[in-house]
């Protein structure tokens, strides 16, 4: 499912940050919920139409960077 898909993109990118393989692409709450997460991802291919052509991972990483940019 997508809520799937988002899912193991975040677990992904959290493991990857903990073992210092990337550096923080985007930084979560820690009370967010999955359903945010998924507004976030419906939200920017609502506002980006021309970035739905490009692969899900990478619409999915930047909708999670452009909403919980790291500060």
């Amino acid at each position: 499912t997508c809520a799937g898909f988002i899912m193991g993109m975040v677990d992904m990118h959290d493991m990857l940050v903990s073992k210092g393989l990337i550096i923080e692409q985007w930084c979560t709450p820690q009370d967010v919920t999955l359903d945010q997460l998924i507004q976030a991802t419906l939200d920017y291919m609502v506002t980006q139409p021309d970035k739905l052509d490009s692969g899900a991972a990478s619409m999915v990483a930047n909708a999670l960077y452009k909403t919980f940019h790291c500060r």
